[in-house]
Order: structure tokens, then sequence, then C-alpha cells
């Protein structure tokens, strides 16, 4: 798996500032794909970290890579359970929630809009979202402002996350290109340190 594409892609996963991270990839053939994941699990399993594909169109393949322990905390927030809850995820439950989260990327035309939950997106924002994209103005209107996702509460967190995400992103190319390999620049979870 080229690991340029995951440092552009991933580096706040990797460093521990987020839960999840989602990129595209090619490969030749699912056993290609299924190698080359196989062999990122091995250094991202040391760091408490993991990577599992989503979605296949052709020879695309998306692939989300998450830290378990930071999703189920943050999945476990009274607002993030609510959002979980009322379209029909076995709340509590990361993989099965995962699983229905593939199924429902699978099989939409359009991402679902609880996605941002499993990608460290604040539970305001992903109900502002939803409420923004159906329609029914319970957001209170337009997004305050735009950057990794649409932001409906807190603007100025949420603009100092963009700023740190990319700063991270940009720290990370940095060194890399310098020849630090991936699996040093992977920050261990709690419990794997």
């Amino acid at each position: 798996m080229p690991e340029e594409l995951i440092i552009k892609h991933c580096s706040p996963t990797l460093a521990g500032l987020k839960s999840g991270s989602m990129f595209s990839v090619t490969f030749d053939s699912d056993v290609e794909m299924v190698t080359a994941l196989k062999e990122m699990n091995g250094i991202l399993k040391e760091k408490g970290l993991k990577a599992i594909p989503f979605k296949k169109n052709e020879t695309r393949y998306l692939i989300y890579i998450y830290r378990p322990s930071h999703l189920i905390e943050e999945l476990k927030t009274p607002r993030a359970e609510a959002i979980l809850k009322s379209l029909g995820y076995e709340v509590g439950n990361l993989p099965k929630c995962l699983s229905e989260l593939a199924r429902r990327i699978k099989d939409d035309k359009d991402f679902p809009h609880e996605i941002g939950l499993f990608l460290g997106y604040p539970p305001e924002d992903v109900s502002g979202f939803i409420d923004y994209k159906c329609g029914t103005g319970a957001c209170g209107g337009e997004p305050k402002c735009n950057g990794c996702w649409r932001v409906f509460g807190d603007k100025e967190t949420a603009e100092r996350k963009f700023n740190q995400y990319k700063k991270c992103t940009r720290v990370y190319s940095e060194v890399y290109k310098q020849g630090r390999s991936l699996d040093k620049l992977i920050v261990p979870s709690k419990e794997q340190a």
C-alpha cells in the first residue's frame, strides 16, 4: 500500500489527533489488496490502529484506518449514540457499527451522512449536516464554516482542528520525505504505549 497516500490522507489519525481517516487506492486484484492490507495491519496493530476495506469500485478500494479505542469512546457520547440509534445502528457494538457503515457505503450512491462520526467529526456538526442535507432546518441554517467538514457547532474549535490537521499532515509529509519510516510516525494508542 503506498505509504505516501496514507501519510497524505491519514496523518492526523496516525498522530492520534483523530479517530479515523479514509482514502482510496488502486490495486490490480482483490488478492493484492488483501495482501497489502494484511501487511499494513501488521504495522498498525502494534500501535493500536486497524485498516479495513469499505468499498470496491472496479480496481479502486476505499480503505478506512482507525483507532478502535478512540472510536469506541467517541461513539459512546450521548449525541453520537442518539444519531446512530436513530439510523438503526447497533450502538455499543463497534464491529457491527462498522459493518453497517460499510454496507451503507457500498449500497448508497452517496456517502451516508453519519460517516462523520467515524472520522472524528463533532456529533453536533454531523447532526447539523444531516438536518441541513435533509432540509429540516433544525440545525439553524447554513454551516458556520467549511474545512475538513461543514461546521454547524463550535466554529473556533473546528478551525483550530482544521489548522492542526493541516500542520500535522505537512509535518508528517516532510519527515517522511526525509526518511522516517511510516511505523516510526505512528503514535501508539495509550493502551499500546
